[in-house]
């Protein structure tokens, strides 16, 4: 029977050494043929190996890598999902109003009258996981669109992008306190800050499905999807960020504008650019 050996490369007499083949990156197709009819795979062995003598053709393929489990995504969704579980079994009331606070101004009401996300448990819990996700989805977008793709999903890039979407997130949140300070809109914050936790539990959920789908069927097609599904939640946020802000009648429009390209638009490119910087090997931590 046929086998293979591997190869050797003849350049020259010094060159000419036997290298044989990774076994672990291919597979090994076998094939019979009669001799008479075209090449086909016959199930059975017994009438065209054994007993004909049939020849056997061996072909080989790259063994697909890409099945290969993500156990540091798959540890983080573990945890995400029982905080979740866990959140929504010890608060069920604030998950149910927290999840619809976004939704409009009257579920914003109920909710604030009772009790404040910012400074509650459910809330902190769900700021703390949307920052786990969202690392990790900017990890897995920066990987995809990068060729050093396998290198970029190490758990210390991870880190590192841990680190910087967690430190603009909270300096984003303290910019907001300091400039309601300023301004005299403590109100206002307030409701900002309501409609961003409510939005810290919706995106956990919606990232968790995403990360799901990326992790576990990784087609163009279901990245493109999870990708524009998430950045449908953030263009709502923002529109529903400004109808906030339009609801109180002492602020204008411009001002109202130019407060969400500070304190919403410019934090997100600030993160996406130390993302960038931390792929290219600019910025390092450690």
């Amino acid at each position: 029977m046929p086998g293979i050996f591997g190869n050797s490369d003849s350049l020259s007499a010094n060159d000419s050494i036997y290298k044989p083949f990774d076994a672990g990156l291919y597979d090994f197709d076998a094939s019979f043929s009669d001799g008479n009819k075209p090449q086909q795979a016959i199930d059975s062995t017994q009438n065209y190996f054994i007993s004909d003598g049939s020849p056997v053709i061996f072909e080989t393929k790259i063994r697909n890598t890409d099945k290969n489990v993500d156990y540091g995504s798959l540890i983080i969704l573990i945890l995400v999902l029982f905080l979740i579980v866990l959140s929504k079994h010890l608060f069920t009331r604030r998950f149910q109003q927290l999840s619809q606070a976004m939704g409009g101004e009257t579920s914003m009401n109920l909710m604030l009258r009772e009790w404040n996300p910012s400074q509650s448990m459910p809330g902190i819990v769900f700021f703390f996981t949307y920052i786990l996700l969202f690392s990790k989805f900017l990890q897995l977008v920066a990987s995809h669109f990068s060729p050093n793709s396998l290198l970029l999903n190490r758990p210390e890039y991870y880190v590192q992008i841990l680190v910087f979407t967690g430190s603009i997130i909270v300096l984003r949140l303290l910019l907001k306190k300091i400039v309601a300070s300023l301004f005299r809109a403590k109100e206002l914050n307030l409701r900002y800050s309501a409609n961003e936790f409510s939005y810290y539990l919706i995106a956990t959920l919606v990232l968790f499905a995403v990360l799901l789908v990326i992790l576990f069927q990784p087609t163009q097609t279901t990245f493109y999807i999870s990708l524009v599904a998430f950045l449908i939640l953030l263009i709502y946020n923002l529109i529903r960020s400004l109808s906030i802000g339009a609801s109180m009648a002492k602020f204008s429009v411009l001002y109202l504008f130019l407060y969400l390209c500070a304190l919403e638009i410019v934090p997100f490119l600030l993160l996406i650019k130390s993302v960038a910087m931390v792929i290219s090997g600019q910025l390092k931590l450690f």
